[in-house]
């Protein structure tokens, strides 16, 4: 007998975890349409591994979609594990994108006057 550990909403936590599922390859046409989602907008590119360096690694997030309490679709994101990454090595600067107050200040203006 197989045992999996599920999160409460019936979503596994590895692909170890989501292989033991009889529903097994709906988890797994998820997986493949996050993949092909990645690749047709060029999110990246498979190139040469410097020589000396690491690859970062990934993993893969699981999540059941419901509406009113009944299973829609399953979904699968592929996500980097950024937190192995060294500033200075890996990367060297941070951005964030972010609205100035006045911006803001203007939307939030520009709505209360059109109601």
């Amino acid at each position: 007998m197989a045992w999996a550990y599920l999160t409460s909403d019936g979503e596994p936590e590895s692909i170890a975890e989501a292989k033991s599922l009889p529903d097994w390859e709906l988890w797994m046409e998820a997986t493949m349409a996050e993949l092909a989602g990645l690749k047709k907008m060029g999110v990246f590119e498979v190139v040469e591994l410097p020589k000396g360096r690491k690859a970062i690694g990934s993993r893969i997030v699981f999540k059941v979609k419901t509406r009113d309490g009944v299973l829609v679709r399953r979904k699968a994101r592929i996500v980097a594990k950024g937190f192995s990454q060294r500033y200075g090595v890996d990367y060297s600067d941070t951005f964030a994108a972010m609205a100035h107050p006045s911006a803001i200040h203007l939307v939030l203006a520009l709505a209360a006057m059109n109601n």
